[in-house]
């Protein structure tokens, strides 16, 4: 009977023992899990080196990535737990150019960028290159054949310091553009006037709105459908894509 009583004790203590084992280990757990949420350590300063860039264009980049959370459901946008080599991917994949991306303590991040990418080459006397905000920044070479498109804008004349477009036109043209390039659509010459007259290398145009309130994604997946179940391999003149729920098309 004693030893009946004995082996007992010992099993209620071994279950005491890893109770609150278990409990210790359960609340340490949520003491580092919660130290990940502490406001003080969440990236919420970004500086950036180059004038160029806007703060509203790596905001957006970088706006899905701040609310990813890692397999613990911590918050990828803590301090600890941020990712430079996975915010300068993004910052590349969202063609802002190549930017080394440097932590700070306790929250603040510096990009310093290391090549801006053109988007757009405008030339008067001479030709300059353009980022995604349509910002001039740099002399252009001149070129046998663009690698880029042109931006036509008319009798004003630009320099260096000047943007070709607003930001939402640029941005949106610039989106557009990405888009379509997937399609082996590429541009050559972009008109702005009233409207948008996008001529394409393979010889045909497409026009589109300034003020476009659709995306450049939803255009383009537009301009699919047209290609595939309209036009097909008829020779094409221009598409006319400015009405909400219709497109004309020309053919030559």
């Amino acid at each position: 009977m004693i030893k009946i009583n004995y082996y007992h004790q010992k099993k209620e203590r071994f279950f005491r023992q890893a109770k609150k084992t278990g409990w210790l280990v359960l609340l340490g757990g949520a003491a580092v899990w919660g130290f990940f949420w502490i406001p003080y350590f969440k990236i919420s300063n970004i500086e950036i080196n180059n004038p160029l860039i806007r703060q509203s264009q790596v905001n957006l980049a970088f706006a899905s990535f701040f609310e990813e959370k890692n397999d613990f459901f911590a918050p990828m946008s803590n301090f600890f737990l941020f990712s430079s080599e996975k915010a300068e991917k993004i910052i590349l994949e969202s063609d802002l150019g190549v930017a080394k991306v440097n932590k700070k303590f306790p929250n603040k991040i510096e990009l310093e960028f290391l090549e801006i990418k053109p988007k757009f080459i405008y030339c008067n006397e001479d030709c300059f290159y353009a980022n995604k905000t349509g910002f001039l920044y740099e002399l252009a070479p001149s070129f046998t054949e663009n690698p880029i498109p042109f931006i036509e804008t008319g009798s004003e004349v630009k320099k260096i310091g000047d943007y070709i477009l607003s930001l939402k036109e640029a941005e949106f043209l610039a989106d557009f553009l990405s888009e379509v390039s997937r399609m082996d659509l590429n541009a050559e010459t972009i008109s702005v006037e009233n409207d948008f007259k996008i001529f394409l290398k393979q010889n045909w145009h497409i026009i589109l709105l300034k003020n476009e309130p659709r995306s450049g994604a939803e255009l383009a997946e537009k301009l699919k459908l047209i290609l595939e179940q309209k036009v097909k391999n008829s020779s094409l003149e221009y598409i006319d894509m400015r009405f909400p729920n219709k497109a004309f098309y020309k053919l030559k």
